[in-house]
This record gives structure tokens, sequence and C-alpha cells, in this order.
């Protein structure tokens, strides 16, 4: 168990601390909420990712679910971080809040931007598969749950200390860094809509 769990620790470090939108999403809710808001937006990531380890884990999902839809996951995404971009763009612009925040909080947009994440799912369907595969020929059934229960408090323990963060970073910097905090939000979201479209 414990080198299962050394291996899954060092394995998810490239998925929970991965840049991106749902990154991204954490500093804009964060420096608006804090650490609670990070909480929560671990908690939509959350709810959209144990429904899809339990599915790897009992075989319902396979690597060949993506051979012949990587591409349109792909551009959904992007389109999709396209959106949330323009909307964080605006925010920056017209210094308001950002569409997106004001339409379901933290929790929404942890869900939003895991089950529209092609980096997210195409992980967890090749990285995130061998985990799963390795844990349940040594644990049987509790294989998928154990792997989700040592990945999972990465999520939370990086995006509440990335929200706190943000909170911190807020009060210190004023209207003029919060508008520049939405721009820099607003080009990664872009940036990371750019990469999975070069990745077709």
């Amino acid at each position: 168990m414990l080198e299962l769990a050394l291996q899954v620790a060092a394995v998810s470090v490239s998925g929970a601390l991965a840049p991106g939108p749902l990154l991204a999403a954490c500093l804009a809710a964060g420096a608006r909420g804090g650490a609670r808001a990070g909480i929560l937006v671990a908690a939509g990531h959350a709810a959209v990712e144990l429904p899809l380890v339990l599915a790897l884990g009992a075989g319902a999902v396979t690597l060949a679910a993506v051979e012949g839809s990587g591409a349109a996951l792909a551009i959904a995404g992007a389109a999709a971080l396209f959106v949330f971009a323009a909307m964080h763009a605006r925010s920056a612009l017209l210094g308001t809040e950002p569409r997106i925040m004001r339409a379901g909080g933290p929790l929404t947009l942890g869900i939003l931007l895991s089950a529209l994440n092609p980096f997210f799912i195409t992980w967890w369907l090749t990285i995130g598969l061998k985990l799963v595969s390795d844990a349940s020929a040594e644990l049987g059934v509790a294989g998928a749950p154990a792997v989700f229960g040592m990945h999972v408090w990465m999520d939370f323990a990086w995006l509440g200390a990335v929200a706190f963060l943000a909170s911190r970073g807020r009060r210190m910097a004023g209207s003029g860094g919060r508008r520049a905090m939405d721009a820099g939000i607003a080009a990664l979201m872009a940036l990371a809509g750019v990469w999975f479209l070069a990745g077709i």
C-alpha cells in the first residue's frame, strides 16, 4: 500500500499541479472568496473525477474510448476556454465581476472546467488508467476508490492554497491589481485553448 500511495502521489503531481483552466478559475474565485473558494473549486472537480475513476476501475471506460474522439474533445475544450477567456478579458477591461463567477460560483466552475477539459479527461484515460489498473490488480474492487483517495487530497490542498494566496494578493494589489489578475487569467485560459488545438 505504501508503494502504491507513493506511486499515485508522484504521478498525480503531473495532473493536480498542472497549469490550466482549473488553476485559472481557482485564482479568479480565490481572489474574491479566499481558501474556501478554492476548496469549492476542488469539490466541483472531485464531483467529475470520482465517477470517472470508478468507471475506469469497473472497465466501463478504456483507452479505446478516446481513439476516435480526441480531436472533438480538444475542439470542444478549446471553445469553452476561449469563451471563459473572453469573459475574463471583458472583466479586466471594464473592472466588473466575470460573468462566469456570477453564473454559479466556484463549485460550478470546478465542475464545468473539469468536464470540459480534454487534458483532464485524457490524463485519466492514459496515466490515470495505469494507476487504477495497477491498484485494481492489487486491491480488487477497492483499487479505484483507493487511487481516488490517494489523489484527490492533492487537488484540495493545492487549489485551496492557490485560492488563499490569490485572496492575499488581491487585497494587497487593489483594483488595478484585480484587473491585471483578470487579464492574466484570460491569457492563461486562451493559451490553454491554443495548446489543446495544437495537440490535434
